[in-house]
């Protein structure tokens, strides 16, 4: 077994397949981060319940009411994406080529997810030459994404006159009037936030420093989790290497051959033999049914962490998951 080069040849093969360029990186913990930073920009398709804020009500009539001869068709394109948006997150569907071309890169930086939490949308349905993206727009539009919500917050112009529409913190306080537990989820207690100028608020989000913001009388950290020194997401390096620190886990339990792996692998269907091959692979290659994720995220499966972050090791011969009970997975 050697399940860090299994997690580097799944992520290779994730990248190829959805025609994601990377830096070439061989080591696993960088290239885990990586694919957990492509899987949170690209949104995973998964039926969405949609709200909108009240703001964005004002924008998208403004947008229907524009009178300037040479913005009105921008204008009614931008309005008619917004719902178009609002069906395909509510179905399920994909939504990637309405977002930046940067998904497209993994080692590309996306501040204002990884500081405000937010998405952000091209308001035009038309594809360009290349099939991938719609062709750009002069509105985009600005959303938070949940596991089964999607908060549709304002439409800005893509230009902002004073060069910051990607740190205009009016954003933040749309979230916090409308879905206050959103920004409050994220309070540090025993700190002080600040408000900052959105100039100043640049000037960090260029330097990736990270900042905590006052609301309500209330210390708020960045909603999406903030940067390392390097602008990548915190959360996914953190993810990375709790990752790998559950790999290194498996590999030691396995490689002790303790009786409650040879147990497992009798339930599994394993025949006996002198060398037994295991593999990571991500969980959904498996199709897995209800009752068998439930079994593999269950207290004493020795992978329940594994399992909860999209993986799970599988003897090679059966291509079956092994589920290994232990007294303390710890």
């Amino acid at each position: 077994m050697d399940f860090l080069a299994d997690l580097a040849d799944i992520v290779r093969g994730y990248f190829a397949d959805e025609g994601i360029e990377y830096c070439g990186s061989g080591d696993p913990g960088e290239l885990a981060a990586l694919y957990c930073e492509t899987q949170i920009r690209r949104i995973i398709p998964r039926p969405r319940e949609v709200h909108f804020s009240d703001e964005i009500h004002s924008s998208l009539g403004r947008l229907a009411r524009e009178a300037e001869a040479d913005k009105r068709d921008g204008a009614l394109e931008a309005w008619r994406t917004v719902f178009t948006l609002r069906h395909l997150i509510v179905s399920g569907e994909e939504v990637t080529r309405f977002l930046g071309k940067g998904v497209a890169d993994a080692t590309s930086q996306d501040g204002t997810l990884w500081d405000f939490g937010m998405h952000h949308f091209h308001l035009r349905r038309r594809l360009e030459h290349s099939g991938r993206f719609v062709e750009r727009s002069d509105y985009l539009l600005f959303v938070i994404i949940a596991d089964d919500a999607a908060y549709f917050v304002d439409v800005r112009k893509h230009r902002d006159p004073q060069g910051l529409g990607w740190v205009r913190q009016d954003l933040l306080r749309i979230v916090h009037s409308n879905w206050p537990a959103l920004v409050e989820s994220h309070e540090l207690r025993g700190v002080t936030g600040d408000r900052l100028s959105d100039q100043t608020k640049q000037l960090l989000r260029k330097r990736n420093l990270n900042h905590v913001s006052e609301f309500g009388g209330k210390a708020i950290g960045p909603i999406g989790w903030g940067v390392t020194a390097n602008g990548s997401s915190a959360w996914c390096r953190i993810w990375s290497l709790k990752l790998i620190h559950e790999i290194k886990k498996h590999e030691r339990y396995f490689g002790g051959q303790p009786t409650e792996l040879r147990r497992a692998l009798v339930e599994a269907g394993a025949a006996p033999a002198e060398s037994i091959e295991f593999h990571l692979v991500p969980i959904d290659s498996l199709s897995p049914t209800t009752e068998l994720l439930e079994s593999l995220r269950a207290e004493q499966c020795l992978s329940k962490d594994l399992c909860g972050m999209g993986f799970a090791i599988v003897e090679a011969a059966t291509g079956s998951p092994i589920r290994v009970l232990v007294d303390d997975s710890s």
